[in-house]
């Protein structure tokens, strides 16, 4: 692609942490080599499109962007796992010319530019989101991702096919990542992966999640540390030492989705089903910390669910939980579940249980309850 004065522009939907960084590692990469980042797309000679396949309203989004695009006269550049998750949607929605970037190799960035004198390799990860990526801007806050891929085959999700298996970071570069910000002025740091407790079952020979909770308060013994999405198996696998390395009084935050606490739907989703068995673990780490704060996901209107299953999951939110984030069931064209032979709510049934998870909540405020913002706004117009 064209030399050294290219001008681009990034527009990202709503992303996974460690795609986003990637993303913007491949803006920052482009503009050690000479390329020019601009605000306005239609300024811009190449438009750099980060593509989430993770809610179909990601599909609409990334329609609604790549419209006005198309025979523009300008190159897009997409990256991200769209193109994998749905890959005749992509064909549909972009220029023949499109160039793609899959999720799990940024460094491919490499070859948009004529002739690199900043390797993509000798680039330090990104750490830090622009205050326009998050809905919680601090500028002392860093985002360390432990590893990437997942280590479930859930039926439900698009997004093992976007982001493949499990891989975990080498410790010694997690440990130097922190250090290395810490000594810029670091006070907080948000622990991240797709799949964050599958960290170092994947490295020969295995290592241990709790080994790498250890390591990093070490690493940054003044700092505040998150941690996000680690999934109730490693409960399981773990047990009380997990829970005890997170009660630590230096972590004051640990996300656990947990989906539903139906074990009939966890299996029929093909997911582990150690969801109730959290309970003495989450108390636990209540109790011994009272700094922390617990969050989760749950999925609403899963195919076959009961008024009964979704009650119980609420339940289950409101005694162990301070922050949940509540999503409506999409069902992805390309996942298992599209093809199992199993009865599936009418969206009309998938409103009246979003309609009771906003109910609950509304009476239950001490449960931050999150509704993702389309859901909100049509649920509202329904009288809820």
């Amino acid at each position: 692609m064209t030399g050294r004065e290219t001008t681009f522009a990034v527009w990202q939907s709503t992303m996974c942490p460690s795609y986003l960084l990637h993303l913007r590692k491949i803006a920052r990469f482009l503009s050690l080599n000479g390329w020019r980042e601009v605000p306005d797309m239609d300024a811009a000679e190449v438009v750099l499109i980060g593509a989430c396949a993770g809610f179909l309203a990601s599909f609409d989004m990334f329609r609604e962007r790549m419209g006005p695009l198309r025979g523009a006269g300008r190159r897009v550049v997409v990256y991200g796992c769209l193109p994998k998750v749905d890959p005749a949607f992509y064909a549909a929605e972009t220029p023949r010319d499109v160039i793609t970037i899959p999720s799990r190799h940024p460094e491919r960035a490499e070859g948009l530019v004529d002739e690199v004198t900043v390797p993509f390799a000798d680039l330090p990860d990104e750490s830090a989101f622009r205050p326009e990526d998050t809905a919680d801007p601090d500028p002392t806050r860093r985002y360390v991702v432990v590893q990437e891929g997942c280590t479930e085959h859930c039926a439900y999700c698009p997004h093992k096919i976007g982001i493949g298996s499990a891989t975990s970071r080498p410790l010694e570069d997690i440990v130097a990542l922190v250090e290395r910000n810490a000594a810029a002025g670091a006070r907080s740091y948000y622990i991240d992966g797709n799949d964050s407790g599958s960290w170092g079952v994947d490295m020969d020979p295995p290592r241990v999640f709790p080994e790498l909770v250890d390591a990093l308060l070490a690493a940054a013994p003044q700092a505040q540390l998150q941690f996000g999405n680690i999934a109730p198996k490693w409960f399981r696998v773990y047990g009380q030492m997990l829970a005890d390395a997170l009660t630590h009084p230096r972590i004051t935050n640990v996300k656990v989705p947990i989906q539903t606490t139906s074990e009939r739907l966890l299996r029929l989703m093909r997911r582990d089903p150690f969801v109730r068995g959290l309970s003495p673990h989450l108390s636990r780490m209540r109790g011994g910390n009272p700094a922390l704060r617990l969050r989760t996901d749950i999925i609403v209107g899963l195919p076959t669910e009961t008024t009964a299953e979704l009650a119980d999951t609420l339940a289950f939110v409101a005694e162990h939980f301070h922050r949940v984030a509540v999503h409506r069931f999409d069902l992805h064209p390309r996942t298992l579940v599209a093809r199992m032979q199993i009865p599936h709510l009418t969206a009309e049934e998938q409103d009246e249980r979003m309609r009771m998870a906003l109910a609950f909540f509304a009476e239950h405020p001490q449960v931050d309850a999150r509704f993702d913002a389309w859901d909100r706004c049509a649920l509202r117009e329904g009288g809820a």
